[in-house]
């Protein structure tokens, strides 16, 4: 490990902290973590430093937690996870259903528009086209 096992609970706890407050958080959680001299070293079958490393390097963009608080977006996963329950999971596997890949697609999409307040612009917008296409036939 980076820290001794003493130790490792609190940075983390440290680091989470920084994540939240600071912008350059990331950057410079990643330079500690290259500056420990760790990258190659192994902890059973894993090697954690080096996968922290990839993974910041690899997500930079999603690690910037303190621009999105400040934003007032989330940053958890939760909410994404309860709209896929309620999307999917109440609507999709319900006792008996059985759906093909093409409607259950089209099942989908209508009851994400009813769930997110955006079923009256899609239906006026719906509308709208049908009466462009019937103007155009006549």
């Amino acid at each position: 490990m980076i820290f001794g096992a003493g130790r490792a609970q609190a940075e983390l706890k440290r680091w989470r902290g920084q994540l939240r407050l600071a912008d350059s958080a990331a950057g410079e959680i990643l330079t500690e973590l290259r500056s420990s001299g760790l990258e190659q070293s192994w902890c059973d079958s894993k090697r954690p430093v080096h996968e922290a490393i990839t993974y910041i390097e690899n997500h930079k963009e999603r690690v910037c937690f303190a621009r999105s608080l400040r934003l007032r977006l989330l940053i958890g996963s939760g909410a994404v996870e309860a709209t896929c329950k309620t999307l999917v999971g109440i609507r999709m596997k319900r006792a008996g259903s059985r759906w093909k890949t093409t409607t259950g697609e089209r099942v989908l999409r209508l009851r994400a528009l009813a769930l997110s307040d955006r079923w009256e612009p899609a239906m006026l917008a719906l509308h709208e086209t049908r009466r462009s296409a019937e103007k155009v036939a006549a």
